[in-house]
């Protein structure tokens, strides 16, 4: 046991530990994780605005003179695109921020 103790006790554990851990996120501030938010919802918005686009409008289309549902196809539709916008703004004001406070 003794050996053990006298064999680990030149290693230094932190060092080995630090060295061993990377960021898994790759930010280093508070403002570069922000714009990796932004971009990483900017670029699912991307993906799935098109597939919504397309469902609103199967809802509108199969309405079959029903206005609820007709009424619900344009509610999707509308609420997607405010939704992309909302996106769109925070992506813009994050990179605004950004030059404003020399990021």
């Amino acid at each position: 046991m003794i050996g053990i103790k006298k064999a680990l006790a030149g290693i230094d554990f932190g060092k080995m530990l630090a060295s061993a851990i990377d960021n898994p996120i790759g930010a280093s501030s508070f403002g570069e994780l922000l714009e990796r938010i932004a971009n990483f919802l900017y670029t699912l918005a991307i993906y799935i605005l098109p597939i919504v686009i397309v469902g609103a409008g199967l809802f509108w289309i199969t309405s079959s003179g029903n206005p609820e549902q007709a009424e619900k196809g344009k509610k999707i539709l509308t609420y997607s695109l405010i939704g992309f916008v909302v996106i769109l703004v925070a992506k813009g004001l994050i990179s605004l921020l950004k030059k404003a406070l020399g990021m």
